[in-house]
This record gives structure tokens, sequence and C-alpha cells, in this order.
């Protein structure tokens, strides 16, 4: 689980309910029905009718990867690179079949190495999969992205439609004030959802994707050095270049890897 995201999220909430709390206005100024209606109401309305209902409902379902602890490794995907290309030089491609795969791109690529596909042919197999899960996680995050830009129009809406309540009883003084009040909540709401809530959880989509992207450019770069029959220790060097300078390892580790302890 990623405790980042959850921390983030209780963290503004504090902050916005310590802010009302600490005022000298009741909570219950804050509080407004017909507001909140406005607001997530035609949010939700105004993104749904802008994509399709699975690009739509797609989206929602990707928020809980927010949640999620990182499930690729750049490290354990190096190492069973190294594995495989150690493999397949000692015994053929057919022997890639031993190794134990279970990420569904990883296992994809192992499974055209043993079919026999060619360089370019992988190659291009493998990157066409690649942009087509570029854009389809990128969808996700411009629907997060319209909740975001949305947000904040209907908090206006909603201000426009008080303030528009609030003019017609101006022959009467003492409702003025609660008028306006319940006419900036709107604008408080869209503004909590939008940067609050929808323009972080765009952020972490991407870096989600971005993830994604470097574990299957790795992967396709080593099978290709595979099909190339490239040295493990070559094939070693190239990938740690996906690693942060600080955590990369030397080339001596590639025996350990290609001869793990039973």
């Amino acid at each position: 689980m990623d405790k980042n995201s959850i921390i983030g999220f209780i963290l503004v909430v504090l902050a916005v309910a310590g802010a009302i709390a600490s005022g000298d206005s009741p909570v219950s100024a804050f509080i407004n029905i017909p507001s909140f209606l406005v607001v997530f109401g035609g949010t939700f309305g105004a993104v749904m009718l802008a994509y399709r209902p699975t690009t739509f409902f797609s989206a929602l379902r990707n928020i809980g990867l927010i949640f999620q602890s990182p499930k690729l490794s750049l490290d354990d995907a190096i190492d069973k690179c190294i594995a495989l290309s150690t493999l397949v030089r000692k015994e053929g491609f057919i022997a890639a079949e031993k190794l134990e795969v279970e990420e569904p791109f990883f296992k994809k690529a192992v499974d055209m190495l043993m079919d026999g596909y060619d360089r370019d042919s992988m190659d291009e197999a493998l990157s066409k999969e690649m942009v087509l899960s570029v854009k389809r996680n990128n969808m996700s995050i411009k629907v997060m992205n319209s909740f975001s830009e949305i947000a904040p129009a209907m908090g206006m809406v909603g201000t426009l439609i008080g303030l528009v309540a609030m003019l017609v009883q101006l022959d009467n003084p003492d409702t003025l004030g609660g008028s306006m009040a319940i006419a900036l909540v709107t604008t408080l709401y869209g503004a909590i959802i939008a940067f609050g809530v929808a323009s972080p959880i765009a952020t972490k989509l991407d870096q989600h994707n971005q993830e994604l992207l470097a574990y299957q450019s790795l992967v396709r770069d080593a099978l290709i050095q595979i099909i190339d029959g490239k040295n493990p220790k070559m094939t070693f060097e190239l990938l740690q270049s996906y690693l942060d300078e600080g955590v990369r390892r030397p080339t001596d580790v590639v025996k350990n890897i290609s001869n793990p302890a039973p």
C-alpha cells in the first residue's frame, strides 16, 4: 500500500477541517447540500458528457492505483532478464520456458522469443504494445485533469446562482450575509475537489504510467539484446541505465544473478 497517498489525503482533509474548525464561523456555515450537489453533480455530469463510458469508468477504477505500492521492480526485472540471457546463451531460445514470468508484458516478450520472432518483429510488436498501453493510461490521466478543470468552473456556476438569489433579496439586508456565504461555499467546494483531490490523483497516475513505461522499455531492450546474442554483462550494463546512479550495481553481480543459490 502506498502510504504517501493515504497520508497526503488525510493531510488535505485535516488541513481543510482544521482551518474551518479554528475560525470564528460555525462549521455549519461551510456545509451546504445544494452547493455540494451543484459542484459535485455538475462536475461529474460534465466529465461523463466529455468521455465514452468505458474511458470514464476505467479512469475511476484506476484511482485505486494511487493507493497501491509499485508492483513492478526494475531491479527484479533486470535480474530476470540477466537470468534469461544466460539461460538462452547456454541452452538456446526454447530454454526460455524454464524461466517463471508472471507479468503479462514480460511473459508476452518471452513467448515471442520462444516463437522465433526476429529482432525487428519483436521490437515493433513490443513497441506497439507500449505505445497503446501509455495511450490507455493517458486517457485516465486526462479524465482526472478534466475533473480538476471543470470543478472550479462548476464552483463558479454555483456562486453565480447564489449571487442571483442574493440580488433578488436585496430588499432584505438581513439575508445578504448568509446568501453571500453560501454563494462562496460552492467556489470552495470546487477548489477542494480540483486542487486537493483530482489534480494530485492525475499526477500520481502519470507517475504510475512513467514507471510502467520504464519497466516495459527495460524488458524490450533486454529481449532485443538477447536476440542479438549479446553477452549478459553487456546487457546488464545497458539495463543499469534505467536506475538512478546511486542504486546501480557493479557488473560482478551478473555471475550471482546467472547462477542463483538453490
